[in-house]
């Protein structure tokens, strides 16, 4: 693929997966054999495809902005930003980088990291459960056998 057609591709993906929130079309842009790697560790196709499932379902209004993409032969880097309102009705907004390879038009092998940090300062994605707990004094729990 040329850059611009593998671009092109790129951007299909993001516009039928997150914006017109069309999951059957992993199908399309991904290999079966796909892994997807982050740090705290990889999933296959379906495992990626579950979570941005749950993504999806948390975030209705989930919106993916390219803000850089550069294609070096059948890799690609994409700096984007992620845009979404949380079940609390705050806006959430984080930033990341993914390297794609590609073969066939297709997804092959991905490593992503976002921004986790900036997210712990804004607004929580979930309402706060209600707590049932009545004791005002919690006594720690020693780890490993250590003594206090």
């Amino acid at each position: 693929m040329s850059t611009e057609e593998l671009r092109a591709q790129f951007e299909r993906s993001i516009e039928e997966m997150f914006h017109q929130r069309n999951l059957d079309a992993m199908e399309k842009y991904y290999a079966p054999s796909f892994v997807i790697h982050r740090p705290w560790g990889s999933e296959d196709f379906e495992e990626c495809k579950h979570g941005l499932a749950k993504a999806l379902a948390a975030f209705p209004d989930f919106h993916y902005t390219v803000e850089d993409f550069l294609v070096l032969g059948d890799i690609d880097v994409c700096r984007y930003k992620v845009r979404a309102t949380s079940a609390t009705g705050k806006t959430v907004e984080t930033w990341g980088i993914e390297i794609d390879r590609w073969e066939n038009g297709k997804f092959v092998e991905m490593w992503s990291s976002y921004d986790r940090l900036s997210l712990m300062g804004q607004p929580p994605v979930t309402p706060a459960a209600p707590t049932t707990q009545t004791h005002s004094r919690v006594k720690p729990t020693c780890l490993a056998g250590a003594s206090m």
